[in-house]
Parts: structure tokens; sequence; C-alpha cells
């Protein structure tokens, strides 16, 4: 990073989001701890002993419009940076690898980076599509090298060789990296990816587990083709050092919503999860599972999204939406035109309070919620978290 001394102060109707770029943690504090702050950083959350772990340098954001209620800004973005791919997965919840799939230029992503981190959208996560086959990536891993944006990426595994995983582990923003493998055999995931790409794909795991020095994940979509033989994965990643597994559930989107054999009942669904959160536990293997992350109360209601207000998702046209489920529905904006201000207030306004969000499956909704599994998830998370 280029100041490894530096603290974010995101200023907002309750007083501010602090943001230590070292860590990658961001805390909600009072406007008199802000005040304090202010007026001495060693009074930063968290220091060492007198204060030699509080950042000696504070950038202070304030966006232009503070609602009260709400975020003046995303927290974290999912930057979809392409929607090409050298895949066409039966599952792909955004249908990515179309011929016309659409790639932003490169001083699109560029400045929409930029505009990302002024504002205080601390986290950006590239995605895609495959974000490896941006004709630009290596601009663009380039010009995010010195960056206090926390960056992750999501790959399909396939263009992982050396020169790509030395780039990644080159580029000091970069703090994880995500690698899709949809089953523990070649059979299960070549079914849904294609063939020999369960191969291929492990292959770039290891080359760059070997470069790459932060953590290292595995995601796994939960299907009908990858049930039966699942709990081998977390075997297997514990033997290569792989630092956690993240699992998702197939959702009728997109491609998928043309497969319907894909698709897992609810008792399926519960016992495939459950078992691997057992699995997971006994192996120490970390295990992210998509309704731990979105568990949030509003008033007395409780949801599993934070969609528009902590997060969005900029498209690969630059669209960009509250999560990345919405498919073109509730448009903030675009990218290319630059015009955040709008952007950000038209996030503001979204609520998930509609028919459309009400029937949401992705990411912990109301698949998580019919099952009735919630509680138990939120108490295992909560053990295996400590």
């Amino acid at each position: 990073m280029s100041d490894t001394t530096r603290g974010y102060v995101r200023h907002e109707h309750f007083g501010a989001v602090l943001y230590d770029p070292r860590t990658g943690r961001y805390l909600h504090v009072s406007h008199d701890a802000t005040a304090r702050i202010d007026a001495d950083p060693a009074c930063w959350p968290g220091r060492g002993p007198s204060g030699s772990d509080a950042p000696r340098q504070l950038t202070h954001i304030r966006n232009p419009r503070v609602r009260e209620r709400v975020l003046s800004a995303p927290l974290k973005a999912f930057f979809n940076i392409t929607k090409r791919c050298n895949l066409h997965c039966t599952h792909c919840y955004n249908s990515s690898g179309e011929p016309d799939s659409p790639e932003l230029e490169l001083p699109h992503v560029l400045a929409t980076l930029r505009e990302l981190e002024r504002r205080g959208v601390f986290k950006v996560t590239l995605a895609g599509g495959e974000p490896l086959v941006h004709r630009d990536i290596d601009a663009i891993l380039s010009a995010l090298h010195g960056s206090d944006l926390w960056v992750t990426l999501i790959t399909n595994g396939l263009r992982l060789t050396d020169r790509v995983a030395s780039a990644l582990a080159a580029t000091d923003s970069m703090k994880a990296v995500t690698v899709s493998i949809d089953g523990a055999t070649p059979e299960a995931h070549d079914q849904v990816r294609g063939p020999h790409t369960f191969a291929r794909a492990m292959d770039g795991l290891v080359r760059l587990r070997r470069r790459f020095d932060r953590p290292v994940s595995v995601r796994v979509t939960l299907m009908q083709p990858n049930i039966d033989g699942i709990l081998a994965l977390p075997r297997q990643l514990v033997a290569m050092g792989i630092d956690e597994l993240k699992v998702n559930r197939v959702n009728p989107y997109g491609r998928a919503r043309s497969n319907p054999a894909l698709l897992l009942d609810e008792s399926a669904y519960a016992a495939t999860l459950e078992a691997l959160l057992e699995e997971c536990a006994r192996l120490g293997l970390r295990l992210e599972v998509p309704a731990f992350k979105y568990k949030t109360t509003i008033g007395n209601q409780e949801g599993l999204c934070r969609a528009g207000e902590e997060t969005c998702e900029i498209d690969g046209d630059g669209g960009v939406y509250p999560c990345s489920f919405c498919f073109g529905r509730f448009l903030a904006g675009h990218v290319q035109h630059g015009c955040f201000d709008d952007i950000f207030a038209a996030l503001q306004r979204h609520s998930i309070n509609n028919e459309w969000c009400y029937g949401c499956r992705g990411r912990g909704g109301r698949a998580e919620k019919t099952v009735g599994y919630v509680p138990k998830l939120i108490e295992v998370a909560e053990v295996l978290a400590h």
C-alpha cells in the first residue's frame, strides 16, 4: 500500500464509518467518537499500546448526500469488469459467456475504481464473467497496486497460469482470490462447466496457492449433480492448504432457469449443508454460507440482505444495481456517465420491501427461510468463528 499508516473516516448521519486498509476492517462509530479521533488519531479503536497501531494520517470522506437511516454509499461493490467468459456453465446465474457479452473499456474500469475509493466504497470484488479474460486485466492489476481498496477476485481457475498467479501476488491491494470448483470429482464439475475443466481448475488452484501468499478460497455451488460425494471436497482443500470453502446454492436465475434438473429440493439442500458444516468443523476448514454474512435486522423485521445499502453490483455494461440478482431491475445508473452522486442517491432510495425482493432465492433469501434453517446456521457460524 502507498501509506500503511492511513485511516479513513467516512462521515455518516450517525457519526462515521472507520476503515483501516491494513486490516480491511470497518467500524461504525458515533459523532463523539469521530470528534475524539479527529482530535487525536491515537483514539482509533483497536490500537495497540501507546497508540502504536493507530493510523497517523486520516483521510476524511464526505459524500454529498447523507440521509437518516441509510449509508451515504455502499461499503462493498461487486464489479463485473466483463461478462465475457471462457466457459458456458449450465448453472450460470447471470448467463455470462454469450458471444455479445459486454466488456467495459479500460478507461471506464479505472475511473470507476478510482471513484469507488474516493467515495469510501472500501471493498471491491472483481468478477464476471471471467475477470481474467478481460483484454486489459494486466493494466487493471497494475493500476490497483498501491490502492487502499481491499480487492478480491473470483475466477474459474482456467487462466491461473504461473504468470497470472504471480501478477495477482504482485498486486498488493489484492487481498484474496476465490476459485470456483463445482464438485469433488471431474464427473460432477465437468457436467456443468465443460469437459476437462476440473483438472484445469485444480491445476490453476495449485499454481495460485504456490505463488499467492494471501487467503485462497474455493467456492462451490450446491446442485443436484454434485451433492453425492461432496464431502470429499473439504478434505481435498485441506490437503492443498486452501483457507476457506464458500458454499452457494444454485438459484433459478440465468441459464439455471433452463436447467431445472440442477435444482435441489429443500430437504436435500438442508441435509447437504448440515453435513458440510460438520465436516468442515471437524477438519478445521473455515466455511462461509450466504446466510451467515447477510443476516440483518431492521426494526422488527429480520432479513438476510443489505442490497443497495452496504453492497451493490456493477454489471458488465456499467449498470449499477442493488445486488447481483436484479437482472435489469432497480437500475441506479451507469458508471460511464460518471454521475456517482445520482447513482448513490438511487441506491439509497432502494428498499427490499417490494414483491420482487420478497421472492428472491439468492444469497440466503427465501430458500433458507423456507428451510427454517437460518437460526441454526447463525448459531453454528458463531461457534466456528470462536
